[in-house]
């Protein structure tokens, strides 16, 4: 049997001449994207404190999460993801 010599091959670039983005970028497209879950999805945010271990720390974390739900529905936004859901569920039918 013949032995094959191996190679090393260097990674591949995808795109060698994409544009590289700062940390400062990227922690801004973070804070955005988590500052719009708070605010569009606090009604999952809610339900998933509810899934966490019972201790001291969860328990302050649903009631954070629970307070600001009711906030949010009453301010509005909090009605983005069951509307958004009720959506989905009547065009796949």
């Amino acid at each position: 049997m013949t032995q094959r010599e191996i190679r090393y091959r260097p990674p591949i670039e995808p795109v060698a001449d994409a544009p590289t983005r700062g940390l400062r970028d990227v922690s801004v497209a973070i804070v955005a994207a988590a500052f719009t879950m708070l605010v569009l999805g606090s009604g999952p945010l809610a339900a998933w404190t509810q899934t966490l271990p019972v201790n001291p720390i969860s328990d302050a974390l649903v009631e954070w999460a629970g307070n600001w739900d009711d906030w949010m529905r009453a301010l509005g936004p909090g009605e983005f993801h069951p509307a958004l859901r009720r959506f989905s569920e009547t065009a796949t039918k």
